[in-house]
């Protein structure tokens, strides 16, 4: 009985000195031990091995046997043949130095039991033993060990050793075995749970903060001392509360607990609530906000996690700003395929008419003859036929000039010129070409008006804004012209007291081809282009073109430009001088 009272006392500084492998279990894993780190865990096993040496089973014929099988076999299964043999030596030594009359075979046990630690790591490669494999081991570890017991002693007592000492060496074997195996893989399984949640921790990108029952931070992630830009000191152990706050609209109000946040926070990604962490530099983050809590031994803990918004909005805001863009760039597409339809439906209009007197005309000579038709007829009929291709010609040129415009080719010669004294001689000169009924009349300030502009595009524009006013009224009508300085710019007026313009085609004056219905109706000549060329070219020469409608009827329309200094007389000349 006192045989196996022993084992068990034995067996109980095994489990002590398994206690002590802890460091070994928790800190390394077998492929991520460096030389260094294998040999350190050979002493450390080692160091169990002799523990239980010194402790010894007494046996009969004088013979010490003891649990030294166990850390061997361990060392070398789950560290390989530098720890397995750091511990097999170890043993050896403290063994020889105890010494007894089986001392040689004692001091060669623990190689074998290296060699079957190795060869067992070989034969369950990419298993796990569970307490049958530790088992198995520590049975194969005895059958290794068996031959020794025939080294220095005679046959007959190395037969009476294994016949009287074998099923006590055997069990102790097999349960230092399982005991220091177990112990050992569950240390290296928490080991590698922990190593893994770490690294969880460390690569996700949301930020991770684990507070206890008084909302303290007791850990947080990687991510969350990135987010935050405070090293660990600085966040672990404060309140949450001192970490963020939530971002009210009206005012920035902070809560006493993370409890009182998380009550005050709408759902997680709500547009519009975030949680703002305050940084060590002053700056800010806007930071979505999800809290989980928790009991763990009877604990209560919760789990804070934060995912960074400000760089997510500002990637919003560049999505809403280039769908703006691309808003703009189809209406811009829709309006210039809507301009196209005009175009082609205005154009289309504005050449028939022109065109059909060309050929009709051109038509009745080729089939009378020139012989039958009167000297007055024939001239009549060709002044129709030059006339309308005067029409073509302009309407021709009129799209070439807002071609050109559009592409900036259009090449404007600027000068200092007197506004006055160029639109007194066009309104001379307009006055004879006038029809019946329409009168223009030239209502001067006291001038000289100085300008800087091309005086040609200058012409060309009051000129689209005085035909267009006659061309657009019923009847005989009257077109003023003023000019007026007021600061530092001059005001050219175009009005007059013609039917005026629709308030849906006033918004739009300016854009090609636009003509309103009572136009169409009408079939007032022109593509819609005039009023198109003339913004484009004020605005090529600093100024800027504004219509409305005037009180009582009628439209005014106003050409703005920058007023310059007084040029020399010299250079006061103007296209339509005589």
């Amino acid at each position: 009985m006192s045989l196996w009272v022993n084992v068990l006392e034995n067996l109980s500084v095994l489990a002590a000195a398994a206690m002590l492998l802890f460091f070994v279990g928790v800190r390394w894993a077998p492929g991520e031990m460096t030389s260094g780190a294998k040999l350190a865990a050979g002493l450390l096993f080692g160091a169990a091995a002799a523990l239980v040496i010194l402790t010894p089973i007494e046996g009969p014929l004088g013979a010490n046997v003891d649990t030294r099988a166990g850390p061997i076999l361990i060392a070398s299964y789950f560290y390989g043949p530098v720890a397995g043999g750091v511990s097999a030596l170890a043993a050896a030594i403290v063994r020889y130095a105890v010494g007894g009359p089986f001392n040689l075979t004692g001091a060669l046990s623990p190689f074998f039991y290296c060699l079957a630690g190795l060869a067992f790591q070989h034969l369950w490669r990419g298993r796990t033993p569970g307490p049958v494999g530790f088992a198995a081991l520590g049975l194969l570890g005895t059958a290794f060990a068996a031959p020794g017991l025939f080294v220095g002693v005679g046959f007959d007592t190395a037969i009476a050793l294994v016949t009287n000492f074998g099923p006590v060496l055997l069990v102790a074997n097999v349960m230092g075995a399982v005991i220091l195996g177990l112990l050992v893989q569950r240390f290296r399984t928490v080991m590698f749970q922990r190593r893994q949640t770490e690294a969880v921790l460390a690569h996700v990108g949301d930020a991770i903060l684990t507070l206890d029952e008084g909302d303290r931070v007791i850990d947080a992630n990687p991510a969350a001392l990135r987010i935050l830009d405070r090293p660990t000191p600085e966040v672990v152990g404060r309140p949450a509360s001192e970490l963020l706050f939530f971002d009210a609209p009206e005012a920035e109000t902070r809560f006493g607990s993370v409890h009182e946040l998380a009550a005050a926070l709408p759902a997680f990604h709500e547009p519009g609530a975030a949680v703002v962490a305050t940084r060590r530099d002053g700056g800010r983050r806007r930071l979505s906000y999800r809290r989980t809590p928790f009991t763990i031994d009877g604990r209560r803990r919760s789990i804070v996690v934060l995912r960074d918004l400000t760089e997510v909005l500002e990637a919003r805001a560049e999505v809403q700003r280039m769908m703006g863009e691309l808003v703009a760039q189809l209406q811009a597409t829709a309006k210039a395929n809507q301009s196209k339809s005009l175009f082609l439906a205005n154009m289309s209009h504005e050449l028939r008419t022109p065109l059909n007197a060309i050929l009709g005309f051109s038509d009745l000579i080729g089939s009378l003859g020139l012989d039958c038709i009167p000297r007055a007829k024939l001239e009549e009929y060709l002044a129709d036929i030059n006339f309308s291709a005067r029409v073509l010609l302009r309407l021709v040129d009129t799209v070439m000039d807002i071609n050109r415009i559009e592409r900036g080719d259009a090449v404007l010669s600027l000068e200092t010129v007197d506004a006055g004294r160029l639109a007194a001689n066009f309104v001379r000169i307009q006055t004879i070409e006038r029809k019946p009924g329409e009168r223009l009349r030239l209502i001067g300030g006291a001038g000289p008006f100085p300008v800087r502009c091309d005086p040609t595009a200058f012409i060309q524009c009051l000129a689209n804004l005085v035909g267009n006013a006659f061309k657009h009224a019923e009847g005989g009508v009257e077109v003023r012209l003023s000019l007026a300085e007021r600061e530092e710019s001059v005001f050219i007026t175009v009005e007059d007291d013609g039917p005026g313009v629709p308030a849906d085609v006033l918004r739009r004056l300016g854009e090609p081809f636009l003509r309103g219905a009572p136009a169409l109706r009408r079939s007032v000549p022109g593509a819609g282009l005039g009023l198109a060329i003339t913004k484009r070219l004020i605005e090529e020469q600093g100024g800027h073109l504004l219509i409305t409608a005037r009180e009582g009827g009628g439209t005014r329309a106003e050409l703005t430009l920058p007023r310059a200094e007084p040029a020399p007389a010299a250079t006061q000349g103007s296209p339509l001088d005589p």
